[in-house]
């Protein structure tokens, strides 16, 4: 029997004592597939974990298995992966949610700019130019530190903070003017000032949650792992607030001279919003 026809067959006898939900032999499953006793135990232990449950010397399959299509099943058989991925389970009290909103025709600044801080080198150059007395306040300077460690430590913890962000597309419509009556608006339109403007707005979301508030949901007999650091949420969320302001908004700021305004909105302990507006324009 060809490995194909022995994958198939092994699918269809798998699925059957699913759906029957009877108890099964490893010789069962050598006769029903073509596979060697060997391989048949080696595939219930790593290919099928989670999946073929062992009670005394017979195996009975979950369910879930029937969900499972044939190419998924297959696809087994040719790397080395288990049909279905176990996952470490935890949540996170506190999250803190920032979002950018400019211009689609600045998303290219905008990516650029938020880019630039994904590199360690890109990151200690900033935290310099803020000032090592700064960061050795936000970051409670330990005795004897160097300045050099202490930067590495702020990195370690921009790094493990900052991993990513999404950027989504929204359309909306703005008055350009002051409120104004149809026919005012209509003969701002004639004089070739228009008064509603349709904007498609880029969105930067970046999600960080906050590990002084992670509880772990672990299996019997697994071991929580330990937190980064050993700070206070409360210490936490200001230095991750501190850490956001001076590197990613102010690297926006500095990328995105010809806007009028800004808007940065803040959702977590607290919610907020931030207008940043260009001080030769009216508010």
């Amino acid at each position: 029997m060809k490995n194909e026809e022995k994958t198939r067959a092994s699918f269809d006898f798998l699925r059957q004592m699913a759906l029957i939900q009877e108890f099964f032999t490893i010789d069962e499953l050598v006769t029903n597939s073509g596979w060697s006793a060997s391989s048949a135990e080696i595939y219930i232990s790593k290919k099928f974990s989670g999946v073929i449950n062992k009670t005394g010397k017979k195996y009975k399959v979950d369910r879930k298995i029937l969900g499972v299509p044939y190419d998924r099943y297959s696809a087994l058989f040719k790397q080395k992966r288990k049909l279905f991925v176990e996952y470490s389970d935890c949540e996170y009290k506190d999250v803190t949610v920032y979002e950018f909103f400019l211009p689609l025709t600045l998303e290219h600044v905008l990516r650029h700019a938020l880019d630039e801080l994904f590199y360690i080198d890109t990151v200690k150059h900033r935290l310099e130019l803020i000032g090592i007395k700064e960061v050795a306040r936000e970051f409670d300077r330990k005795q004897s530190e160097s300045d050099e460690a202490l930067l590495k430590r702020a990195c370690e913890f921009v790094g493990r903070k900052f991993v990513g962000y999404s950027i989504s597309h929204v359309s909306g419509r703005f008055r350009a003017d002051k409120l104004l009556t149809k026919d005012e608006a209509r003969k701002n339109k004639i004089d070739g000032e228009s008064y509603l403007l349709d904007e498609t707005t880029a969105i930067a979301r970046f999600i960080i949650p906050h590990e002084a508030s992670k509880i772990y949901h672990y299996k019997t007999g697994a071991q929580p792992k330990l937190d980064f650091e050993s700070i206070t949420i409360e210490e936490e969320i200001k230095r991750t607030e501190w850490l956001f302001r001076n590197l990613f908004v102010e690297s926006i700021l500095q990328a995105t001279t010809d806007q009028d305004e800004i808007w940065l909105l803040e959702n977590g302990k607290t919610t907020r919003l931030f207008r940043y507006t260009a001080l030769d324009k009216d508010e």
